[in-house]
């Protein structure tokens, strides 16, 4: 689906009562339209019980757009969504700010939640912050490790996997027994 700066392509999205799992993979020039393209998808899927999210990180990169209302409050990081029936996420290529916002989101709306599972990739070219600032440093493994253990755990706990390769680093979130 291609849009223009100002569209809302989201408006003709129905609603999907009938889907249980869904796997989203985004690429997008944009990271800060990610949260909102999402929330509003997710929103839409009132039986949702499986999602897996995959970002392309060579697509990412930063909002530069001062005017942007990405970050601004009233946006999608502070959405009330019903993910009621929501027992499993995959979070693939968990990378910044707008990432761990997602996975913030998904853990405060989602009551039944069994798992969340994280692959966090760290390369030179991804950036924490959203800021314009060009020369803002790439983000360190120790960083976005940090990030994803400082995410909220009501009712469960983090804990490190076994990864795939050296490149990656992975992470689970379960309920507490």
């Amino acid at each position: 689906m291609e849009a223009t700066k100002g569209d809302n392509v989201m408006v003709d999205i129905p609603q999907l009562p009938h889907v249980t799992n869904l796997e989203l993979d985004f690429r997008s020039l944009n990271n800060h339209i990610f949260g909102a393209c999402v929330s509003s998808i997710l929103a839409r899927c009132s039986n949702l019980q499986h999602l897996s999210l995959g970002i392309n990180k060579s697509y990412i990169r930063r909002c530069g757009d001062v005017c942007c209302i990405c970050g601004c409050v009233g946006s999608w990081k502070e959405d009330k969504i019903s993910l009621d029936h929501l027992r499993e996420v995959e979070f693939n290529g968990f990378s910044g700010q707008e990432c761990h916002d997602m996975a913030h989101l998904l853990l405060l709306n989602s009551p039944a939640l069994q798992r969340m599972s994280v692959v966090v990739e760290v390369s030179g070219d991804i950036s924490w912050d959203d800021s314009s600032d060009d020369e803002s440093p790439p983000c360190k493994k120790e960083i976005m490790e940090t990030s994803v253990l400082t995410l909220p755990h009501p009712r469960g706990k983090w804990r490190a996997r076994a990864s795939a390769n050296e490149a990656t680093s992975e992470y689970e979130w379960t309920p507490r027994p």
